[in-house]
């Protein structure tokens, strides 16, 4: 037993207790002392010879090369350096229907505030939830946005809910990540969509796909709807009427189910002739 006490006494006296601090971590500004002007070529020849500081203390006027502006925000991101001058505050509001996408809207949360916070540009970020996708609960919780000053809208709603907004037709900025702007009808230049285009997808992939076909599909309603298209353009590719975005285009496999059909006739005859 003493010996046990004699090996654990190094331990406790040396142990320390590690506690998160709460003080932000500190942040370099990088000042401008060239007094010669700085052009689109002399940026690139500082990113090419890798002089990232003299890079960065010619950019904190804005740039009009994309390339740069991402290297930009690459470069302050990584040096966790200040920002070079004040700019307007970037306020974005999240419209939640929790009942409706249930976790989605947790990882849709998420998802917006690492983004943003990558940035190294001040931001202001709020959600607001809805019991329901209906017109009444969607019109109160945009004029609530519109009253506490946001302009900027992450929605992901499903289509009902977006149809409701659609009908609403609010002049505010809303993007919709769960929703393809196939799926809607809308013209309007403040709604913007982000969600896969399945048809085009599955055409791409019926098209380099080998008989026979498998189809496996979840219960969702994406999965049921996505296994009726590609079984009947598996089936019958030359039909338009399916969806609108069907290509007119021959389907690869309208080649295959054909020869696939030809061949069975020609063994059914073969077989009839041999048993005559």
């Amino acid at each position: 037993m003493k010996k046990l006490l004699f090996l654990l006494l190094p331990v406790m006296v040396f142990s320390q207790s590690f506690i998160l601090s709460n003080i932000p971590l500190p942040k370099t500004y990088i000042q401008d002392l060239d007094p010669y002007e700085c052009d689109e070529l002399c940026m690139q020849e500082y990113l090419d010879r890798g002089m990232i500081f003299s890079f960065l203390a010619h950019s904190k006027n804005s740039l009009t090369n994309k390339e740069h502006k991402e290297a930009r925000v690459l470069l302050i991101s990584i040096l966790n350096l200040g920002a070079f001058h004040s700019s307007k505050q970037l306020n974005i509001a999240l419209l939640l229907p929790y009942k409706k996408i249930g976790k989605y809207a947790a990882s849709t949360t998420n998802a917006s505030f690492a983004y943003l916070i990558t940035k190294s540009h001040s931001f202001r970020l709020k959600s607001y939830k809805v019991d329901s996708e209906s017109v009444e609960d969607l019109e109160l919780a945009l004029s609530k946005m519109s009253d506490d000053g946001f302009e900027y809208i992450i929605a992901p709603l499903t289509k009902t809910g977006v149809n409701s907004i659609i009908e609403i037709n609010p002049v505010m900025h809303i993007y919709f990540p769960t929703i393809n702007k196939t799926d809607v009808n809308t013209s309007s230049p403040y709604l913007t969509f982000g969600a896969i285009d399945y048809t085009k997808q599955s055409d791409l992939l019926l098209k380099e796909a080998i008989s026979p076909l498998v189809i496996f599909s979840d219960k969702s309603q994406t999965g049921k709807k996505l296994a009726t298209y590609q079984k009947e353009q598996f089936l019958h590719p030359k039909q338009e009427e399916i969806d609108v975005n069907i290509s007119t285009d021959e389907s690869f496999f309208t080649n295959t189910f054909n020869l696939f059909s030809q061949d069975e006739v020609k063994k059914q005859r073969k077989y009839k002739s041999h048993k005559n």
